[in-house]
């Protein structure tokens, strides 16, 4: 169709979107698992219905609007865009874990977060806490960027 962008099948460019799908289904399923032993073990939980930082708390459509809207961003530059490979893997493991808060945020009407931030209590009460699925999101977002603009040689 005239005007709809095409999925990258440049040379090796199938192979590549099976990678980045293999990364993103692998980032998912670590969330998913960690976050299991995580509760079995007895970590504190916390259970985040907003965005970042409890953003958005009390408007889960919003909540959700927006973590979709991210995500579909994420995946469009992974199989869409003819960004260098490093960048689209990155942003594959970025795009994991936000299906997989996505997914929590649908099913469980919330994020579980369960690995806490060393010192955050001296500067919010009860401290901050987070999970796999948000460094995957930071890290593969960090690596993306340092790939297409911080190593300075391209």
């Amino acid at each position: 169709m005239a005007g709809w962008p095409r999925l990258n099948t440049s040379r090796h460019g199938g192979a590549l979107g099976g990678r980045c799908a293999f990364v993103m289904l692998v980032s998912a399923l670590l969330e998913c698992a960690t976050r299991a032993l995580a509760t079995r073990l007895g970590a504190p939980l916390a259970f985040n219905r907003g965005v970042a930082f409890g953003m958005l708390r009390g408007r889960p459509g919003w909540a959700v609007l927006l973590s979709g809207g991210a995500l579909a961003l994420l995946l469009g530059d992974v199989f869409l865009s003819r960004g260098p490979r490093p960048a689209r893997l990155a942003l594959s493991a970025a795009a994991g874990g936000a299906a997989a808060n996505l997914i929590q945020r649908l099913t469980d009407g919330a994020v579980t977060d369960w690995i806490p931030l060393p010192l955050s209590e001296a500067l919010v009460e009860g401290g901050l806490c987070f999970n796999l699925a948000d460094l995957e999101i930071a890290l593969g977002t960090a690596a993306a960027f340092w790939v297409i603009v911080g190593d300075g040689s391209r």
